[in-house]
């Protein structure tokens, strides 16, 4: 099959270096993706699928957030969003499946002790949202799998 994909992109970010003391660690990120894609799926017919119904084809997806960074100490807080895509093909419409929108919470730090040693937590899934949630055409639930915030500490390490 072949296929045209077209979008934008936008992005921003910066670091209040401009204000005084510990304020000038502070920053904000945001960026935002939206494509738009037509192409046919390569079973010899020309028939053109739209954006939304190519399968695993996110056509939305984006994050805000703030950070600090300051000596040896980063912290950063994000809200991720994915837009809802097809996410299995199926020739009856009544059978597609659609993964649905998803916004997730997440936090990092890290600590440096020294240029070659830091230690590290992250909370992925602060507020507990679904990890999976798929649902039929026409937005029938089809099935959603909850996941627990995630920690994650460990030791990174440079040589």
């Amino acid at each position: 099959g072949s296929s045209k994909v077209k979008g934008l992109e936008l992005n921003y970010q910066q670091q209040f270096t401009f204000l005084p003391g510990w304020w000038s660690g502070f920053g904000m990120f945001a960026n935002y993706t939206m494509l738009d894609a037509v192409g046919s799926y390569g079973t010899g017919e020309v028939t053109a699928a739209t954006t939304s119904e190519i399968p695993g084809f996110n056509p939305e997806v984006g994050n805000v957030g703030i950070s600090h960074i300051k000596n040896r100490l980063s912290l950063r807080l994000q809200l991720n969003h994915a837009g809802r895509y097809l996410n299995t093909y199926n020739a009856n419409q009544s059978r597609l499946v659609y993964r649905r929108a998803r916004s997730v919470v997440d936090f990092k730090s890290v600590y440096n002790f020294s240029r070659h040693l830091g230690v590290y937590l992250d909370i992925n899934n602060v507020l507990a949202e679904a990890d999976r949630a798929f649902e039929f055409h026409g937005g029938r639930p089809n099935a959603i799998r909850k996941m627990k915030p995630q920690f994650l500490v460990g030791l990174n390490g440079r040589l």
